[in-house]
């Protein structure tokens, strides 16, 4: 879903608010335990930022 819908959707109320950042990885050059480490990463930030869901998508 589009960036431009989402804040559609968020100034419409039907959502809460929207995270500031998109945070994004290259998957498939990039060793798997280097992804896990970025994803636990992400992670932590993200809660420490109050965020309380996701939508992961593959590209």
């Amino acid at each position: 879903m589009p960036v431009d819908v989402l804040r559609e959707i968020e100034q419409a109320g039907t959502i809460g608010k929207l995270h500031d950042q998109f945070l994004s990885t290259s998957g498939l050059a990039n060793p798997l335990a280097n992804s896990r480490r970025l994803g636990r990463e992400m992670a932590e930030q993200l809660k420490k930022d109050g965020v309380d869901a996701v939508i992961p998508t593959s590209t």
